[in-house]
This record gives structure tokens, C-alpha cells and sequence, in this order.
């Protein structure tokens, strides 16, 4: 009989895993059988649950539940934004840790058992389409591309919805078609396309290779307008991607879009710095979304966040050399209607990029961006490290100048904390805004940016209205909004109530 100190700490364990995991999800246990949450469809089920453990090992089980109660608390403060409401847990990758440590039952689909050949000639894409089919109808699924093999695999799509938790687990290294024509008659912005998923997961010590050299050839000739992304993730949700690495896309890596719920972590992202539009992982029209302790050394964007986005946190992550910086934008082309809220990005560090943190909106677009958090990020070498550019205007994305249009993107909410390092350009700060939008509630605090060559640097702004705290190397340059300076005591005291409110609401649901 479990004492009953221990049945009660057990219990409430149970309890705050139920509170954090949202019971409409359904997964699969270590018999094949698919259920409604592991925990029950009643809030007290897990009382029930403590029950069972009286012919089970407690021990094992109670290091289980304190692991996945550990992972939840960590994903909640993480998912805190700084001004962003009520905590908002990550379950997507919640599950698939309940999943691994819960389950541990998957069927596996090896593609060479559905006859690959993995030699980096044959084409291999119909034993992938094959176990995917397999692994797509099956009770947690996986399909397995195992290591010492090269597959060579042409533009394909791997949809769903699959019948319960989908994993594809790459070891060895996937390749695509050099030749260009190999998208003739088909969408050219694809080349591995994952659809319409839920719980997917992406994991592996393997390589995407995408071979790219040819597209950018063409592009840089003007030959071709567009090229095909490495791996596309499109109208999923709680999607997982871990610990493999992407090398030379025709253009972006990895794309994020239509997602709800998802988490990257650990992942690798490699191109020449002279490789066009290469962006390392590209986050669009997305919510609740994870970028962890990646490293990325691209052409262009190390971490791009555009239109439709809220709830996004980048962390611990590496940019390097060739890298454009992290982005939120571009938003606004061509007149269109954008919208990014609540992004945070936090303990970072840029190492010789083209640009450090920054936000690019097009002339005459509309829309917001808004509650922005840049914070403990560290640069050596990078140009621009802090940017605001509302006259983003790039030659190789429009044939005429841009004139300055009536209409922008709104830039509101923007906070740069602990931004220390070395700028390799004579600006540091540059805060570009429009005559018809400023850029409003600027914070910065805590801003040390100095020359690399040990000249001063400088701060350059425009219709940039905020406040400034703190050591300011270059000197601010804001024009100084008293109403925000007024209000920030009002501002914290409404944080603290409602900090309170979203406590008592976990502790008395």
C-alpha cells in the first residue's frame, strides 16, 4: 500500500500534468490502442490512475510523472512572454514527450525495406512515399531512413491526416535532384512537403541536402524567379522538429506555415554566405512557436518571422557568418495587410552577420507589429546589430526604387534589453520609421555597442518615439515619450495583478 503522503504528492502531480495537457488529443499506448488522453476524460481520473499504481512500479512511475510535470513548468516559462496573457504551454511538444516516455511503442517503417536503395543515384522517392503510407495508416507510426545511406529523393508530398501520432526519423542523408527540370510541371516552391499533420514529428542525426548550387545560379542570373524550399511544414499542429541538420537549400531551409503549436530544437543550418534567400527556419502565419539552441550559418535570414505570427520564441541560438540577422519581416510587400504579435527573442548570440536584430517592413503596407522582445543577446562583428528599417526596399526583390508611400506597417511595443557585443558598421542603431506610421513605445535598456575597429559608434534615428534606460553606448537617440515614462509604474502594477490572477488560476481552478 503507497503511504499516503506519497499517494497525495503523486496525485497532485497527476493533477498539474492534466492542468497543463489539453484532454482532446489522442495518442497511442503501448498496446497499439489509440485514447483519449493518458490521464482520462474526467478531471478526476487521475486519482484512478495513483489507484493503478498499486500493482505497478511507484518508483518508475512517480520519476515519470515528476519528468513530465519538470518539462511542462519549464515549456510554461518559456512560453511567458513578457506582456503575453495567461501562461500558454507548448503541449505539442508536451505530448510528444508523454508520448516518448509513456508509450515507448512505435511501429517502424524502414525505407529500405520498401526498396530504396540509398546509393545517391537511383531514385528512391516511391519506397519514401511507401513507408510513409504505411507508417501514415499505423498506431504511431515512424517512418526510418537509416544511417550509411545516401536517398535520393525528387519533389514529394507526405500528407495526412494519419490515423495517430506520425514520426519521420532521419539518420542517413536525403538528397534532391541537382538537375533543375526535375520541377517541371510541378510547384517549384516545394521540395519535401509535410501537410494537414498532428503530433508530427521530424528528429534524427541526419542530413537534408538540398543541392542548390544550380538554383542559385539561376537566380543570380535571373533565369528563375523562385526555388524550391528544403522542407515545408504546412497547416499542421503540434509539430516537433529536432537535431537534424539542413545544408544547401535553392532557398529557405526549413519553413513553418499555417502551424499551431510547434517546437524546433537543436538543429543544424548550413550554406555558403553567398548563397541567395537561404534563410535558416522561416516562421509564417504560425502561433505557439519554439526555436531552441539551433545553430545557423546561412545566406540570408538566420531566423525570419513574418505575417500571421504570435507567440514565438527564439532561444539560445546560434547566427554566423552570411547570416541577415534574426528578422521579424519582410511584412507589407506589394501593399498587402500584415500582423505579428508577442515575438521574444532571448539569450543570442550573432557572430559576424550582415545584420543583428532586425525588423523590415515595405512602404505602403498595412497591418502591425507589435510587443516585441529582443533581450540578453550578444553579437561580435555584426553589422547594423540593431535595425528598424520601415523603407525596406531590397534591388533584388523589385525592378523600380520604392518611393515613400502613404501607408506602412505600424511598429508598436518593441524592447531591445542587454544587447552587448562589437558592430562591424559604423551605425549601431538604426531606427528607420515613416513619416505616416513612427515607430512607437521603443524601449531600449542596457544597450553596449562598440566599434570593432574602436572608433565610436552611433545611433541613427527617425520618427522613433520611446524611452531609453540604462547605459546607452552609442547615446539613444529616441525622441523621449513622457507619457510612456509616466505610465510605466501604472504599467507594472497592472502586470503584477494580473501575474496574481493567472497563479490563483492555477492554484484554485
Amino acid at each position: 500500500m503507497i503511504p499516503m503522503n506519497q499517494r497525495r504528492f503523486i496525485g497532485l502531480l497527476a493533477c498539474l500534468v492534466v492542468i497543463y495537457v489539453r484532454r482532446d488529443n489522442f495518442h497511442c499506448n503501448a498496446q497499439g490502442e489509440c485514447a483519449q488522453s493518458i490521464l482520462g476524460d474526467d478531471d478526476n481520473d487521475y486519482s484512478d490512475y495513483v489507484d493503478d499504481l498499486e500493482n505497478n512500479d511507484f518508483e518508475h512511475k512517480l520519476q515519470q510523472l515528476q519528468l513530465v510535470l519538470s518539462n511542462a513548468l519549464e515549456l510554461r516559462d518559456e512560453r511567458y512572454l513578457f506582456n503575453g496573457g495567461p501562461w500558454k504551454l507548448d503541449r505539442g511538444v508536451l505530448m510528444n514527450r508523454l508520448d516518448d516516455e509513456f508509450v515507448g511503442y512505435t511501429e517502424r517503417f524502414n525505407v529500405l525495406l520498401d526498396g530504396a536503395v540509398g546509393d545517391g543515384i537511383t531514385n528512391d522517392t516511391n519506397a519514401f512515399l511507401a513507408a510513409w503510407n504505411k507508417a501514415c495508416d499505423a498506431r504511431n507510426g515512424e517512418v526510418y531512413v537509416p544511417s550509411g545511406y545516401t536517398f535520393l529523393v525528387y519533389p514529394s508530398t507526405f500528407s495526412g491526416p494519419c490515423r495517430c501520432n506520425i514520426r519521420f526519423a532521419v539518420e542517413g542523408t536525403i538528397v534532391a535532384p541537382e538537375e533543375i527540370s526535375a520541377w517541371d510541371g510541378l510547384n517549384v516552391r516545394y521540395w519535401l512537403l509535410f501537410i494537414h499533420l498532428d503530433y508530427f514529428t521530424l528528429k534524427g542525426s541526419g542530413t537534408f541536402n538540398g543541392r542548390g548550387y544550380n538554383w542559385w545560379v539561376c537566380k543570380e542570373d535571373k533565369t528563375c524567379e523562385r526555388a524550391p524550399t528544403t522542407v515545408t511544414v504546412l497547416k499542421s499542429s503540434h509539430v516537433t522538429v529536432r537535431t537534424v541538420t539542413f545544408v544547401d537549400a535553392p532557398q529557405v531551409h526549413i519553413n513553418f506555415q499555417d502551424i499551431t503549436e510547434g517546437h524546433v530544437k537543436g538543429i543544424t543550418v548550413l550554406a555558403p554566405w553567398s548563397s541567395p534567400n537561404t534563410d535558416g527556419i522561416h516562421i509564417s502565419g504560425t502561433t505557439d512557436f519554439v526555436v531552441r539552441n539551433c545553430y545557423v550559418a546561412t545566406g540570408d535570414d538566420c531566423v525570419s518571422i513574418v505575417s500571421g505570427s504570435r507567440n514565438i520564441g527564439v532561444y539560445d541560438t546560434y547566427c554566423g557568418i552570411g547570416c541577415h540577422g534574426i528578422s521579424v519581416g519582410s511584412l507589407g510587400y506589394n501593399g498587402q495587410h500584415a500582423n505579428v504579435t508577442q515575438v521574444q527573442v532571448k539569450n543570442c548570440q550573432l557572430d559576424s552577420t550582415t545584420n543583428g536584430l532586425r525588423i523590415k517592413t515595405w512602404q505602403g503596407g498595412t497591418g502591425i507589429a507589435s510587443n516585441i522582445d529582443f533581450r540578453n543577446i550578444k553579437m561580435s562583428n555584426v553589422s547594423n546589430p540593431i535595425i528598424i528599417d520601415q523603407f525596406y526596399c531590397p534591388p533584388s526583390q523589385t525592378e523600380e526604387p520604392c518611393s515613400n508611400l502613404s501607408t506602412a506597417v505600424h511598429i508598436d511595443l518593441v524592447k531591445f534589453t542587454n544587447i552587448t557585443g562589437t558592430s562591424a558598421s559604423a551605425t549601431a542603431v538604426k531606427l528607420a520609421c515613416s513619416d505616416a506610421e513612427p515607430c512607437t513605445n521603443i524601449r531600449m535598456k542596457d544597450i553596449n555597442l562598440t566599434r570593432m575597429d574602436g572608433n565610436t559608434a552611433r545611433a541613427v534615428c527617425s520618427n522613433a518615439v520611446g524611452v531609453a534606460m540604462g547605459v546607452q553606448i552609442p547615446p539613444t537617440c529616441l525622441t523621449v515619450n513622457a507619457s510612456a515614462l509616466s505610465s510605466m509604474p501604472v504599467q507594472l502594477c497592472l502586470h503584477s495583478l494580473r501575474l496574481l490572477r493567472q497563479l490563483w488560476d492555477v492554484a484554485f481552478p
